[in-house]
């Protein structure tokens, strides 16, 4: 099942109307026709769009002079380039060159207007080129052995279709050979349905583990933080400070995150034997499992020398920009910020609050717009008198 934002005129809405029926059984359809009474209809467009993993215009005569439908192309095309690799699928129904913005890419013929056809088209499309992860899990290197048995827990309770589950360090579910990481996991995240966290002591500081949650939290996934080796909800970092988040060591929380899941995911959940020993197995190796004394405490404690030898390049030059451009300024606004490290979007947010985490900085509220604050930075008096400041 893909989620399919369907763009076209209104002049063709029999014809569409037609085509979208016999896929809406296999497919999560998003077309105006269907948005809810009351609804601010602009709002809703734009985060089902937002969202989509399928971006589908029908190409008419009347395309090219539609302000809305060229709006929606070049919505569509930013997205698919920069955020989440949505795939685009122009499909001519009628004898005219494919939108400027659109022709670079292949495009259905679908000028007999068989619906029948058309939809079948569509569907192939689909199935050949959609991401298939739905769920992501991600963890620390030094988790590996929890990733591993937590996949054991799922695989077991759920019938989990092949492709559809991702997690790096664990063999049937990595990636394939010679994929380029970064872009492969940016995509993945981006259509992924849900991300589990697990967040231990190893997880503080992990590039790895900020780029995949930033990208989760940024586009507002359903999110679940498994806590492991005395972490609290209190401990969870970032933009997911404040959620609720589960005991990796209780059977109660993988009974619960099984069955969230299946709802989330629509996979068919396993209630024999076989499934509740495995999520015993890994409540005993969870209880067992020793990370390093104080971890957290230790990290909170060292001194910045040695925190900024772990953090890592892209967040030292975060720090370096908000200490040297401080100047006279109480603070570095955090839109300055978001413009000057525009590549390091949509995780820049968490870099800030990891390095607030580990005391290299303080965030302050210094407006609102629209009920939401606006945030600035300064370094941390105790990082200030550590490197003179």
């Amino acid at each position: 099942m893909a989620s399919v934002y369907v763009s076209y005129r209104s002049t063709e809405q029999p014809f569409v109307e037609a085509v979208m029926t016999r896929l809406e059984p296999r497919h999560d359809i998003r077309i105006d026709y269907k948005i809810p009474v009351g609804a601010d209809w602009r709002s809703h467009q734009l985060e089902e769009l937002r969202t989509s993993e399928v971006f589908l215009v029908f190409v008419s005569r009347d395309t090219c002079g539609s302000d809305f439908q060229n709006a929606e192309m070049g919505g569509a095309r930013f997205s698919s380039s920069f955020v989440d690799g949505k795939l685009i699928v122009p499909a001519l129904i009628d004898d005219v060159a494919p939108p400027r913005p659109l022709a670079h890419l292949d495009y259905l013929d679908l000028r007999h207007r068989e619906p029948d056809q058309a939809a079948r088209e569509i569907e192939e499309t689909i199935a050949r080129r959609v991401p298939r992860v739905r769920l992501f899990i991600s963890h620390a290197h030094r988790d590996a052995d929890l990733a591993s048995r937590l996949v054991d827990v799922i695989t077991a309770g759920l019938e989990v279709p092949g492709g559809e589950l991702r997690c790096t360090s664990v063999p049937g579910f990595q990636l394939d050979l010679g994929t380029m990481a970064p872009d492969a996991l940016r995509r993945e995240l981006g259509s992924a349905a849900c991300v589990v966290a697990v967040l231990t002591p190893n997880s503080l500081g992990n590039d790895w583990v900020l780029f995949e949650l930033g990208a989760a939290w940024a586009n507002a996934k359903v999110s679940m933080p498994l806590l492991a080796g005395g972490l609290q909800d209190k401990d969870i970092p970032g933009p997911f400070r404040g959620a609720a988040g589960g005991q990796l060591g209780s059977p109660a929380t993988l009974d619960r995150m099984i069955d969230q899941l299946g709802t989330v995911l629509g996979w068919r959940q396993r209630t024999d034997l076989a499934a509740r020993n495995k999520r015993y197995e890994l409540v005993d190796y969870v209880k067992a499992k020793t990370f390093p004394r104080e971890a957290v405490e230790d990290e909170l404690k060292a001194n910045f020398s040695a925190k900024r030898a772990r953090i890592g390049a892209k967040q030292g030059q975060v720090l370096d920009y908000v200490t040297a451009r401080l100047g006279g300024r109480a603070h570095v606004p955090q839109e300055e910020l978001a413009n000057h490290f525009a590549d390091l979007e949509p995780g820049l947010y968490y870099r800030l609050e990891q390095l607030r985490l580990l005391g290299f900085v303080d965030r302050l509220k210094v407006a609102e717009s629209k009920g939401d604050p606006v945030w600035g930075w300064t370094p941390s008096d105790r990082y200030r008198r550590e490197v003179g400041l």
